[in-house]
């Protein structure tokens, strides 16, 4: 993650070394979309796409969150804090929206859960914070908008006419050929085949839709159990381990925070991309669902949330 924290922020300045050593490593097609998107201020670092690079600097973020609020040494905090803020500073310069919205939704739900032990004045905390963030971001913009540029995007696309940049046309085609065939869908993978006959992206840019359409209301419905089942065990696991209910250390509360900020951010981002098939998103969630079954295996006579019931 730090690899990619520091690559990013060194070759926003470092427009030479970006032509001339890193975009060589790609084939000639991506070294065209790599640049182009480097043109637009929307820095790939060393990914093959800057989405790419937006889902690496959301699990650094992550992790960074999980160390910042679980962490019980002040000198480990203030160091995550910094390479957060680095961390963050890094996303910006990708110029990703989703992946700056859902990482700072991901952490107030971090934050939020992790006080389970003190429940009085966490709402007011959060709003406090959350309205700081907005000012942050709006003052931001005004003094440096080259760096707050997903709030420029917004803006064009929304002059555009579709702030969505043409999701919603790929949403309406993978509703239409699942309602052909709702119950078992047309087959994983499949959608790709038939995008470009209808002149949309390979992926529907909406995970639950795709679902929809490839695997029908039948493997739909298996997943979203799945991904809710997961989320409702981590965030028991995490509020039972604050509350002294389960013995843990803060290495364990660590483990869970990022487990949770993980899938916080998947679940989100699956409204918009396609985490489910992007190798650097679906790793980063299998993984840390592995933390939460070794949890939940370790504590489930305490946590009565056997699957069986």
């Amino acid at each position: 993650s730090f690899v990619h924290i520091f690559a990013t922020i060194w070759l926003r300045f470092d427009s030479w070394s970006y032509k001339n050593l890193i975009v060589q490593m790609f084939d000639e097609e991506r070294q065209t979309v790599l640049l182009n998107h480097y043109r637009h201020g929307w820095i790939p670092g060393l990914a093959n796409h800057y989405s790419s690079n937006g889902m690496y600097l959301a699990v650094a973020i992550l992790v960074l969150a999980a160390l910042w609020l679980g962490s019980q040494s002040f000198k480990i905090k203030k160091r995550a804090l910094i390479l957060l803020a680095l961390a963050f500073i890094a996303m910006l310069f990708t110029g990703k929206r989703a992946h700056i919205i859902f990482s700072i939704i991901a952490i107030f739900v971090m934050y939020y859960v992790y006080g389970a032990n003190r429940k009085r004045g966490r709402w007011v905390k959060i709003i406090g914070l959350l309205c700081l963030s907005v000012g942050v971001i709006y003052i931001g913009y005004q003094f440096f908008p080259n760096l707050f540029s997903f709030i420029g995007r917004f803006e064009e696309t929304s002059a555009a006419g579709d702030v969505t940049q043409g999701r919603l046309l790929t949403w309406e085609v993978a509703t239409a050929i699942f309602l052909k065939k709702p119950t078992f869908g047309i087959g994983w993978g499949q959608f790709s085949q038939l995008a470009e006959r209808h002149g949309v992206t390979i992926n529907v840019h909406n995970i639950y839709i795709q679902l929809l359409c490839e695997t029908g209301v039948v493997g739909f419905c298996v997943f979203v159990m799945f991904f809710v089942l997961m989320l409702i065990v981590t965030i028991r696991i995490l509020s039972k381990m604050r509350k002294e209910q389960i013995v843990s250390t803060a290495i364990d509360q660590q483990n869970i925070l990022f487990s949770l900020g993980v899938q916080v951010f998947f679940l989100l981002y699956g409204f918009t991309g396609n985490p489910l098939y992007d190798a650097p998103m679906f790793i980063p969630y299998f993984l840390v669902v592995s933390i939460t079954t070794y949890y939940w295996r370790l504590h489930k006579s305490i946590l009565k949330l056997r699957i069986k019931r």
